[in-house]
C-alpha cells in the first residue's frame, strides 16, 4: 500500500497560508501606497505641512456600523509648512475620525505621537482646519 502520512499535513497548512497572503484582498479600496496624486492634493489644498499630533482624544470602537466622520479635534505642532499657514503660528487643530466601526475601516484615525503630513483646507473661517 503506497500510503503517505505526509499527504494529511498539506491541506491544513495550505488553507491558513492562504488566508494570510491573500488577505489584502479583503482590505478597505484606496490608493495604493505611493500612487497618490502629490500635485493634486497640493492644488486642494490651503496648507500643506508636516507635523507631529500632541494632543488627541482617545479613539473609541462602537457596534453601530457607521458611525459618523470627523469626531474630534487633534492639535498638531508644525514641523515644517511646505504651502499656505500663516506667519508665527505653530500649530493647527486638525478633524479626525475617534470612534471608529467594529471592523475598522477608512477613517482618518490621529494618535498623540503620530508625524504626519497635512493636506487641509479649512472647513470655514473660523474652526480647526
Amino acid at each position: 500500500m503506497d500510503y503517505n502520512p505526509g499527504m494529511r499535513v498539506g491541506p491544513l497548512f495550505s488553507a491558513p497560508m492562504a488566508a494570510i497572503l491573500c488577505s489584502h484582498a479583503l482590505a478597505y479600496p484606496g490608493p495604493l501606497r505611493g500612487t497618490e496624486n502629490i500635485p493634486k492634493l497640493m492644488a486642494d489644498s490651503a496648507l500643506v505641512c508636516k507635523g507631529e499630533v500632541v494632543e488627541a482624544a482617545a479613539v473609541t470602537v462602537v457596534s453601530d456600523p457607521r458611525p459618523p466622520h470627523r469626531t474630534a479635534t487633534a492639535m498638531v505642532s508644525r514641523g515644517s509648512v511646505l504651502q499656505g499657514g500663516t506667519a508665527g503660528q505653530r500649530s493647527s487643530a486638525v478633524l479626525f475620525d475617534n470612534i471608529l466601526p467594529p471592523g475598522g475601516g477608512p477613517y482618518v484615525v490621529l494618535r498623540k505621537g503620530d508625524y504626519r503630513l497635512f493636506f487641509s483646507s479649512p472647513k470655514e473661517t473660523d474652526t480647526p482646519w
